[in-house]
């Protein structure tokens, strides 16, 4: 927990004086719901390492029976070439996931509790059911574990893309102009949280666009979305947040 403290501290001091400087929409730093937000950053984490560990340890210990010639050749190769392979591997089963978090109907209300802040920032990035982040790197791991990637690769590129959602949540005015055809930004990001569904439904991608273009979902905004959130009314603290997705509609 105190590591947690700390690195919530660094991200803070990080984060907080770009969003003063170079916001793309102003609003506060202690927005509505920063405080529930806060309980996401400190609370998921432990959800999220029992429930990885309860599934990804089976199919870690079978990847260990079925070793192929291609994962002996891919752990043979350099670590920092597996880390490179590992992220782009990464992204595109997270692509494809977070496609299906957006048309499943159950997984889509674990999906909305993350795209339900009316603002947006660097610490609403952290708004996940557990089980959405569950889901997430399931499809990301297990695909790297059968392919040979060693633990310190995958868990390299896994970490990294996490971290790298903090940027492009982040209430910062960054363009890039071309470049983010090849790279994630805070300017692509936003058009997906939109509350107009017929808007968000493009820029599925998180480290990079590129399977968005790929795929046809790729959307270059001309203008900020008029609103943020989902249409569904999703509640405001974590235990109910958490309820949510289980809960029936008369409820």
């Amino acid at each position: 927990m105190v590591k947690k403290c700390i690195l919530f501290i660094l991200l803070f001091i990080v984060f907080v004086p770009l969003e003063k400087l170079f916001p793309i929409k102003k609003q506060k730093v202690f927005r509505e719901q920063f405080k529930n937000d806060m309980v996401h950053f400190f609370m998921n984490q432990i959800f999220i390492t029992v429930g990885i560990f309860i599934f990804v340890i089976p199919f870690f210990i079978l990847s260990k029976f079925t070793s192929t010639v291609l994962a002996i050749k891919v752990s043979s190769q350099p670590q920092i070439l597996q880390l490179f392979e590992g992220i782009i591997i990464a992204e595109f089963f997270g692509y494809w996931i977070h496609r299906l978090h957006h048309k499943v109907p159950f997984l889509w209300k674990l999906h909305a509790i993350h795209h339900s802040p009316k603002d947006l920032d660097w610490l609403a990035a952290v708004r996940v059911h557990p089980l959405n982040v569950i889901l997430n790197r399931l499809f990301a791991t297990i695909p790297l574990l059968f392919l040979g990637f060693s633990k310190e690769s995958f868990g390299g590129a896994i970490i990294f893309i996490q971290f790298y959602s903090l940027f492009f949540h982040a209430n910062i005015n960054i363009r890039l102009h071309k470049l983010s055809y090849l790279i994630g930004t805070p300017e692509l990001h936003r058009v997906h949280h939109s509350k107009d569904i017929e808007e968000s439904n493009c820029n599925f991608g998180g480290l990079t666009p590129i399977f968005d273009q790929i795929f046809g979902t790729f959307k270059f905004p001309d203008q900020l979305p008029k609103e943020y959130g989902v249409e569904e009314d999703t509640p405001t603290t974590y235990i109910a947040q958490l309820k949510f997705p289980f809960q029936s509609k008369d409820k």
